[in-house]
């Protein structure tokens, strides 16, 4: 990361945090919304959410006379007995979710909701399933080539503040199924708020980025991870990577995947910690710090967190350590830790 990019990051957390105070000052004051003081504002912005920003067209209230004429609410005994007397080719169709074949690739967007991806037996290679469940606005799924993209839709992605504050916006949970065993070439995955869930990830490349919300993993086997915590969480209970990036702004970051070969971590704030394969002598480093905790934990204990500037250690091993950090803690952990501790 550029210096004068993390300059302002750190100047960005200061008017950010300044920018909480008022409006918590405001709200404890009687303020809000502006928006909300506008006739029907939260059903013009649903409006715009699905058909884009066309005139907004109010449906007519129904007169307190109107309403007097219309039928009685059938029961639910009623309903029942209907439903029996139903032909069985008019009764409702439950729709299996959508499938992709020939997948290579996921890119997937996840806003608002729970969602996970779990594998199952009933898919072939390289066969994909979305399903999309409960109340909430659908997300846009679709195909080019081996890649499949899911996203949040496009009148969203135009005035994607405002659809997050207003609080009649809700995305569907989503559950992608994919093969037993199945391994991504690429694998991208962007939570912008809610949490992601997955038993077990594999990808040559994969990238996890957490806006906001959170990222958990049972597994990952990769070749190259990628991890980015901008206010967010990723954690990652345990499997192997070949290298790994991890990038945090001001969110949590937490790997148990073992790296053996490369690690390279930027800390602006927050807490990153990972796991590394063998002990503290088997890499080689160069260590910046300009504030925050540094720290090493193998067969020995190394800490950073005294020292200002650049460290560079030269093992001749060919695998290399990188750590810059600006504030928050970064804690590598080694093998060889738990193996002394036995």
């Amino acid at each position: 990361m550029k210096k004068w990019m993390k300059g302002i990051l750190i100047a960005g957390g200061v008017l950010t945090v300044a920018g909480v105070g008022m409006i918590t000052a405001a709200a404890v004051n009687g303020g809000e919304n502006f928006l909300s003081g506008i006739p029907r504002h939260g059903a013009m912005n649903g409006y715009c959410w699905t058909h884009g920003r066309q005139e907004y067209v109010p449906v007519p209230e129904i007169p307190e006379t109107a309403l007097a004429e219309l039928p009685q609410e059938e029961t639910a005994a009623e309903n029942a007995g209907k439903a029996a007397q139903t032909a069985p080719d008019q009764q409702p169709v439950i729709q299996e979710g959508e499938r992709f074949r020939g997948v290579t690739e996921l890119e997937w967007e996840n806003c608002g909701a729970d969602a996970r991806i779990t594998e199952t037996d009933h898919l072939n290679e390289g066969e994909i399933q979305v399903n999309q469940m409960g109340d909430g606005y659908e997300y846009e799924v679709w195909q080019e080539g081996t890649e499949l993209k899911i996203s949040v839709p496009r009148p969203m992605r135009k005035g994607f503040l405002s659809h997050i504050l207003d609080s009649e916006a809700a995305m569907k949970e989503v559950e992608i199924l994919v093969p037993a065993g199945f391994r991504f070439q690429e694998l991208s995955i962007e939570s912008v708020s809610g949490n992601v869930f997955a038993e077990v990830l594999r990808s040559g490349e994969l990238s996890l980025e957490a806006v906001s919300g959170s990222i958990a993993v049972g597994e990952v086997q990769a070749g190259e991870l990628s991890l980015e915590a901008v206010s967010g969480s990723i954690e990652i209970s345990g499997g192997s990577v070949r290298s790994i990036e991890a990038e945090n702004v001001s969110g949590s970051i937490s790997c148990m995947a073992a790296a053996d070969t490369e690690a390279s971590v930027e800390n602006i704030s927050g807490d990153t910690a990972l796991y590394m394969a063998g002990d503290i002598g088997n890499y080689d480093y160069e260590v910046e710090r300009a504030g925050g905790q540094i720290r090493l934990t193998g067969s020995t204990a190394v800490d950073y967190s005294s020292q200002i500037g650049n460290t560079r250690i030269d093992n001749r091993t060919g695998r290399k350590i990188d750590l810059e950090c600006v504030g928050g803690s970064i804690l590598l952990q080694y093998e060889a830790a738990m193996e002394h501790a036995l």
